[in-house]
């Protein structure tokens, strides 16, 4: 590194982990597709609300804090802060399915989520045009929280049905980002194109020195965060 004598140099040790973010898309399938179940009323009364408040508590929940964690220690911070948000979102929402009786709205929780709505429309900002997959995916997401929040407030009918509708739509989204997550760990076997451009497609597409330019100033390494 610059400044740095041959035999002072800093070695920075990394481990190799899986990339996380596919077990987070999969946690947010099993989630949004059973509260839309809930919401179109596929599913219905307190037993099926029971359930689905289960699903959120013991699989959307920790699948997704998992997923971030390991994000965060892989050095993405987007997607780790962006699968945060969802778990906590699972885990006041699955509480809420449990605690309250069928049919019932909270003002508390809809406001919680738009919150939660917000905080994902910030993470869109920051990604930028080079994550165009994971960008429509927190895109989704934005939609389905606010929806749903506006639901809780309102408690209207349409919004019910709309808030169900963006549930399919955000579980599509994360289908395809699955996908082409996963293969794009299999060379020369990427079946759907994941949107990357500037440094995050140099990141999978580009040489070894790239990857090294200026790994002394990114988290973990610096001294700072």
């Amino acid at each position: 590194m610059d400044g740095l004598a041959r035999d002072d140099r800093v070695r920075v040790v990394l481990r190799p982990y899986g990339t996380p973010v596919a077990l987070g898309l999969t946690a947010i399938i099993l989630g949004t597709l059973m509260l839309t179940g809930l919401q179109l009323e596929w599913l219905s009364g307190a037993g099926d609300q029971r359930t689905v408040g289960l699903v959120g508590i013991a699989a959307a929940f920790p699948l997704e804090l998992i997923a971030a964690i390991f994000a965060f220690l892989a050095r993405d911070a987007l997607a780790a802060t962006g699968l945060g948000t969802f778990s906590s979102v699972w885990s006041v929402s699955g509480l809420s399915l449990l605690t309250s009786r069928p049919g019932t709205t909270s003002n508390a929780l809809g406001m919680f989520l738009l919150i939660g709505a917000g905080i994902l429309a910030l993470l869109i900002v920051s990604a930028g045009p080079s994550r165009l997959v994971l960008g429509f995916v927190l895109l989704c997401g934005c939609a389905r929280l606010s929806l749903t929040g506006f639901y809780e407030i309102d408690a209207g009918a349409w919004l019910k049905q709309a808030a169900g509708i963006s549930g399919l739509v955000l579980a599509g989204a994360c289908v395809y980002a699955l996908v082409s997550l996963l293969s794009e760990d299999i060379p020369g076997r990427s079946l759907l194109p994941a949107g990357r451009s500037g440094r995050a497609a140099a990141s999978l597409e580009g040489a070894f020195a790239e990857q090294l330019h200026d790994l002394e100033h990114e988290a973990g390494v610096r001294r700072q965060l």
